[in-house]
């Protein structure tokens, strides 16, 4: 509430955006082909300003990763892109908070050259971080991915027992693997940066491991 003006006798109201309001502007505009750049110059200070207030590991991490994306000209594309596909798609998504975290947990590009670029940087930015941020980070993607085996796990109850018994070890995924031989799920250890890696350069095909019960290598584990 701003002072009343000279002569009034009323005060004014003045309103404003919010930072997730601004953000969702600057996606708004970059629909516009003419004031993309502009939308995505304004989001990258806007993101950068929401992820230096208190932050926590994976907003660390964000914020010195989107640096390296706009010093070689891809924020636009690895960010602001996903995030308007994001906004465009069916799923459910109740804030923009939603919307941000959503899509920044796994990049995936059919695009070998831009997915060696972007997990380049991904591994320098890791490097660079504390090791205590380097745990709390994989930790925090850990749980997600590990979420969304569980909604898909044909094994639900075999799954969730094994995961517990692993959960503290943010180094490793605990995943379910789906033998079409045998038609049985079957819970699994996979090390973190190894299926971060994989799922990059190949977003779309399963990785495939031997069954523990038949032996063949029909054992199909989803990437997300």
């Amino acid at each position: 509430m701003a002072p009343a003006e000279k002569g009034g006798t009323r005060p004014v109201q003045l309103y404003g955006y919010t930072e997730d309001g601004l953000l969702l502007k600057c996606l708004i505009e970059s629909f516009d082909q003419n004031r993309r750049e502009q939308a995505y110059s304004e989001a990258y200070d806007v993101l950068q300003s929401m992820l230096s207030i208190e932050p926590a590991s994976y907003e660390i991490f964000h914020s010195s990763i989107y640096k390296k994306f706009k010093a070689r000209g891809v924020f636009g594309e690895f960010i602001m892109d996903r995030l308007r596909e994001s906004l465009e798609s069916y799923s459910e998504i109740k804030t923009l908070g939603e919307l941000r975290y959503s899509s920044l947990i796994i990049f995936h590009t059919n695009d070998a050259a831009k997915g060696r670029l972007y997990l380049d940087l991904w591994n320098e930015t890791f490097k660079e971080m504390s090791p205590n941020v380097q745990e709390l980070l994989l930790f925090d993607m850990k749980l997600e991915i590990e979420r969304r085996m569980m909604h898909r796990a044909m094994a639900p109850q075999k799954y969730e027992k094994y995961r517990m018994k692993f959960i503290q070890d943010s180094s490793w995924l605990t995943m379910e693997g789906y033998c079409r031989n045998c038609n049985l799920g079957h819970p699994l250890r996979m090390q973190f940066l190894q299926y971060h890696e994989r799922t990059n350069f190949l977003p779309n095909d399963p990785i495939i491991y031997e069954c523990p019960q038949c032996k063949n290598n029909s054992m199909h584990i989803p990437t997300f």
